[in-house]
């Protein structure tokens, strides 16, 4: 009797390095499933640069849960800026950024590191160009362009969530982000999808809820984005930060990059600390305005 053959295996296709750069803040939070870990350390097992990255959102992380994100440090966002050159600092915070530069070496160290990383993006490595990717993750293909700087504040403003309940403030939001107003039904979902632009940079996410727990704000909550039921994206959301979203516009801001909301199944959840469903709404990824 003929001994039947095995069926070939699939060849997974690797992940490219827009796809790590998405995954890093979840990476350093230890929140990937274990399979999407492993090819996250197979890329980085043999790309530098996104070493490079992961070393940073590390630094990032490290700061945002020792209480750098306060009021004896810039903000990680505010120091991402900074070494990347972007316009939306203000001028009046400039001054200020850099004495506290001058006298803080920590923070000093990680505007150095952030420029390393933008500098070997921009040697000739393959990052900010255009070429062919095809998933394993999600099983989609197509062309992508990624300038460096975008990936370097990505990493630092999902990491650290210091864009959340401040970013509402910037003119104009950076990558040309527009604020969008999600109403939570009394079932805690909409019932139908929330066309969202997916553009480059950060699209912010004004979330309404109808009567947001008390208790929940006060202890932290996690916004998360899921494709087809897989999270592919999360950032914490604090209660300072919270309260102050609150106050300014009467709902809580959640910053979101751009290149995680694209393809089908897509949706965001906010969830409170001790893992309760507060929000669940249907994102529809549609082509930004030019």
């Amino acid at each position: 009797m003929e001994r039947r053959r095995p069926a070939p295996r699939r060849e997974e296709v690797p992940m490219d390095h827009d796809q790590v750069i998405d995954l890093l803040p979840s990476y350093v939070k230890r929140t990937l499933p274990p399979p999407l870990r492993r090819e996250v350390e197979h890329h980085l097992e043999r790309c530098a640069e996104c070493r490079g990255a992961r070393d940073v959102a590390e630094a990032l992380r490290e700061i945002a849960e020792e209480g750098g994100d306060d009021d004896k440090h810039p903000s990680s966002a505010e120091i991402v800026a900074f070494a990347t050159g972007d316009a939306s600092l203000t001028g009046g915070q400039l001054p200020d950024l850099r004495a506290h530069l001058e006298s803080c070496p920590e923070c000093a160290d990680l505007v150095e590191r952030v420029r390393e990383v933008e500098r070997r993006l921009e040697q000739g490595s393959g990052h900010g160009r255009e070429r062919p990717v095809a998933s394993a993750a999600t099983g989609t293909g197509g062309w992508r362009f990624t300038p460096p700087v975008a990936i370097a504040a990505s990493v630092a403003l999902l990491v650290a969530g210091a864009a959340i309940g401040r970013a509402l403030t910037q003119a104009p939001l950076p990558g040309g982000a527009v604020p969008l107003v999600l109403v939570a039904a009394p079932e805690r979902g909409a019932r139908e999808a929330i066309e969202v632009p997916a553009a480059p940079g950060l699209v912010m996410l004004a979330v309404e809820l109808a009567a947001p727990p008390a208790e929940a704000i006060d202890a932290g909550m996690t916004a998360r984005i899921v494709r087809d039921g897989r999270e592919i994206w999360s950032a914490p959301i604090r209660p300072e930060q919270a309260r102050e979203s609150l106050a300014r516009c009467g709902a809580v801001a959640v910053a979101v990059p751009g290149r995680t909301l694209r393809g089908e199944g897509l949706s965001l959840r906010l969830e409170s600390r001790s893992g309760e469903l507060l929000l669940a709404v249907p994102l529809q990824a549609v082509p930004a305005a030019p």
